[in-house]
């Protein structure tokens, strides 16, 4: 209650400007400069939650979480039995990779092979609940059918039941010469994830792919870990527990860890970034108290004779840049929510009317958009001591006007 009054004058201070007109514009114009910088910057972190969130869920659901193979083509079933046992490995799963193109009439497109046990394969991967057509459990063994991603088969210009040609990179001699390993495959189901993967992975069964490749491909497994962001130590463990097995592997950090840590760097970078236009907006709040300041000599001069100490008018011009500040914050905070909720179907409208396709080669083809409620208090305090902290120099200037000389100047 002591500071009621402090208070009270702060605000008529802040928001009634008598009858000049300066004053209230300059802080209208401060306000929503550092509005408009909190709104951004919750905008942008949000688009970057969301990319992060999107290769969580929708790419690193899909791809190995980790990936282990001995040097010969089936893993010893002791060695399989140590690999779960691992108190970090939730689920194993069998998997045989390889690269090949896919041709079907006089399109053709490099693809990425994941031959797999469709069983199996629902304890290490989401993939089964991105299927938009078809069925994932049509994948048997020497039915020679393929699950593919939307955006491979539009690019085929292909659908269920239609034929395509898988071409291995493997050479083979025949009467004519050397050929390439050729075979026909019918599409059983199409995924889409609105990730890369729908670009370029392609699923069939295990058995298939092991006729295909013959022996001198290995079949590893696939691990689906408790804690994906410990997969490099979970396979050190994993080495070490029988050194002498010649175990190998990969984490899923070898092929998609660069675009994490960019997404990462992105978001530190543009917190940055677009807290300095914050602090622009805040050193134009401050220049507004610098001039309030100014216009208010002969009542801090009056203020003065009645009693107040310069602390007092220091505590009132920095309440005066607190009200200004935390306003600011609150309308910034609010207008970036309300973007970050419209700027998704918003660039949805505007790609479907004008065919934009902007994502197209990034790892996801949406624009995606997570709010995060630790996001929204970091950037509201941080933005408010700011606004605090540019308010001293202006409210210690104003301590240190003398009554007399102000009364004299007026």
């Amino acid at each position: 209650m002591l500071l009621d009054w402090r208070f009270s004058i702060a605000l008529r201070y802040s928001f009634q400007n008598g009858s000049r007109r300066l004053p209230s514009f300059n802080a209208l114009l401060s306000l929503l400069g550092l509005s408009l910088g909190v709104a951004i910057l919750i905008l942008v972190l949000s688009v970057i939650n969301g990319f992060d969130q999107a290769m969580r869920e929708r790419v690193l659901s899909v791809v190995p979480h980790a990936v282990v193979f001995q040097d010969q083509q089936v893993m010893d079933s002791s060695l399989v039995s140590l690999v779960r046992r691992n108190a970090s490995v939730l689920a194993v799963a069998p998997l045989l990779e390889g690269t090949g193109l896919l041709q079907s009439g006089t399109a053709i497109e490099g693809i990425q092979l994941s031959a797999i046990d469709p069983i199996a394969e629902r304890e290490v991967s989401e993939i089964g609940s991105y299927i938009v057509k078809g069925d994932f459990a049509d994948l048997r063994a020497g039915s020679y059918r393929i699950a593919l991603g939307a955006g491979l088969a539009d690019s085929l210009a292909v659908g269920i039941g239609d034929v395509v040609t898988l071409v291995l990179p493997h050479m083979r001699m025949t009467l004519a010469g050397v050929s390439p390993r050729l075979k026909r495959f019918t599409i059983a189901a199409v995924f889409e994830t609105n990730a890369d993967v729908d670009q370029s992975m392609v699923y069939l069964h295990l058995e298939d792919a092991r006729r295909l490749f013959g022996a001198d491909h290995r079949v590893g497994l696939r691990l689906r870990l408790a804690d994906l962001f410990l997969a490099p130590e979970v396979l050190q463990q994993l080495y070490y527990m029988r050194p002498d097995a010649g175990l190998m592997g990969y984490s899923w950090t070898y092929r998609q860890g660069n675009l994490y840590d960019a997404i990462a760097l992105q978001k530190r970078t543009m917190f940055v970034l677009l807290s300095m236009l914050i602090a622009v907006a805040a050193f134009n709040v401050m220049s507004g108290l610098v001039i309030s300041v100014e216009e208010k000599r002969a009542d801090i001069a009056i203020l003065r004779t009645l009693g107040c100490t310069p602390r007092h008018i220091r505590q009132i011009f920095v309440f005066c840049g607190g009200l200004v500040g935390s306003l600011g914050v609150i309308l910034g905070l609010t207008l970036g929510v309300v973007f970050a909720y419209l700027v998704q179907p918003l660039y949805q409208a505007l790609d479907r009317q004008f065919e934009l396709n902007l994502l197209q080669e990034y790892f996801v083809q949406y624009l995606p958009v997570q709010i995060l409620p630790a996001d929204i208090v970091y950037v509201g305090l941080s933005s408010f001591l700011i606004c605090v902290l540019t308010g001293i120099y202006p409210a210690t200037r104003a301590s240190l006007i003398h009554p007399v000389e102000a009364l004299d100047v007026d």
